[in-house]
């Protein structure tokens, strides 16, 4: 596919939009933290060093977005050099000793940045000793990787090791292609389509931003700050149905609310996470399909929980039509944005409640290691998870907002819950009688 192929709307530069985005801001924060995803596993029992290095190689020859580099040509232009699959490189180091997820050689790890236009968007760092531990850290740029890539690539590398250990062949396959995918659902939408996504967009244009504090800072560009999170427990029964209500339309509605309420806003919006992927193809591709979409948020003439419940409702369904939304092209119909903030919003909502990232490897345990995020642009986000222990959590840039504030928005948001699933059973006694 050539990039003269690529003249839609969902492209930037002749890269997707979500991969542009993330593309664009290393350009400008070299290793801005937001841009890597950073995985670690703590092994124990035997483990085999080469197995694990070839079985790695396996699937990065199987995914074309890992094993490509994103060259600048020009001001505003790129080219992808993908390197061939015989030809992949060894991106697993390993190290003797300290497998400890604060040991300098993991920090140092971690900290360092991805050269974009020169090496391959994942490494890897293996740290063992001998009395069987070890620890496998797995960082990737987003420019190539999403959530959903996460289960795909730590799902197949497990099954690569097995292989490995086991000494059966390896499946042949064709390798995958994130942009083929990509383009592929830009060709399901039509003109009217376009038009119609556009017109959904502008309803953002002018939603003012949010009465946080500012950062501390007369960047002309986004800000990041450090970031600490608060986790807490949720009801048990917080991610069930009300009727037919979903457990994330009341969360979001709620979230909202609790928002209004701390901050006194009138108008504003919610960031929200979209998978963006609508091609069977893209189940099993790696690459940087996710985004997100802003639900705008408008006080009603009685501050009623229906009125956000519906807005929340109409906008978690329309995002399956417009989680192609190419921000960008709205932006530049609202210049007047502060450049140190997230265009549109400061907030985000994520509802976890699907396949999680697992790493099953022969002969050994796995554990995978929460690795805390310790900065971003973005200001506070709500996530939550189901599961047998529902748990929430805040994680808020500490430059913007105290633990103490946070601790009141939690408690401001746990007793809209009530009262928005209180609403929501009544709506749906009414409508049964």
């Amino acid at each position: 596919m050539r990039e003269a192929d690529t003249p839609g709307i969902r492209w930037l530069a002749g890269l997707p939009v979500p991969q542009w985005r993330f593309w664009y801001r290393e350009q400008k924060q070299p290793g801005y933290r937001d841009g890597i995803d950073t995985f670690v596993f703590r092994i124990t029992g035997e483990l085999s060093p080469c197995a694990l290095d070839r079985a790695l190689h396996w699937v990065i020859a199987g995914h074309e977005a890992l094993r490509s580099k994103i060259i600048r040509v020009g001001e505003r232009g790129t080219r992808i050099e993908v390197t061939a699959p015989e030809s992949t490189p060894s991106v697993l180091a390993v190290h003797i000793g300290e497998p400890d997820e604060d040991a300098p050689v993991v920090r140092d790890f971690v900290a360092t940045p991805f050269v974009l236009p020169s090496e391959l968007p994942i490494r890897a760092l293996l740290c063992t000793d001998e009395a069987e531990r070890h620890l496998l850290v797995v960082s990737v740029h987003h420019t190539a990787f999403d959530g959903w890539s996460a289960i795909v690539l730590f799902t197949e590398l497990g099954a690569a090791y097995t292989r490995e250990r086991t000494g059966e062949p390896a499946p042949t396959r064709t390798p995958t292609s994130f942009r083929t995918s990509w383009a592929e659902q830009e060709q399901l939408a039509g003109p009217a389509d376009q038009d119609e996504l556009m017109r959904w967009g502008r309803q953002l244009v002018d939603v003012p931003d949010l009465p946080l504090p500012h950062p501390d800072t007369a960047a002309a560009e986004l800000t990041v700050g450090a970031v600490d999170e608060l986790w807490f427990d949720l009801p048990d029964n917080a991610f069930r149905n009300v009727g037919s209500t979903t457990p994330s339309i009341i969360m979001l509605a709620a979230w909202a609310r609790a928002v209004r309420k701390y901050t006194g806003a009138d108008d504003f919006a919610i960031g929200v996470p979209v998978s963006g992927r609508g091609v069977a193809s893209s189940m099993d591709t790696i690459g940087c399909f996710a985004s997100a979409i802003a639900l705008r948020f408008q006080r009603g003439a009685h501050d009623d929980p229906h009125t956000d419940l519906a807005t929340a409702a109409t906008g978690l369904m329309r995002a399956m039509d417009f989680q192609f939304m190419p921000l960008e092209q709205i932006i530049r119909l609202d210049p007047h944005r502060d450049p140190r903030r997230m265009p549109f919003c400061q907030i985000g909502f994520v509802a976890q409640s699907g396949a999680s990232v697992e790493l099953a490897l022969a002969g050994a345990q796995v554990e995978y290691l929460h690795r805390p995020k310790r900065e971003s642009s973005y200001e506070l986000t709500l996530e939550v998870w189901s599961g047998e222990r529902p748990s929430g959590r805040l994680w808020y840039r500490t430059d913007i907002l105290t633990r103490d504030r946070v601790e009141q928005l939690r408690d401001h948001w746990l007793a809209e819950l009530d009262r928005c699933t209180v609403a929501t059973k009544e709506a749906e006694h009414a409508r049964a009688h």
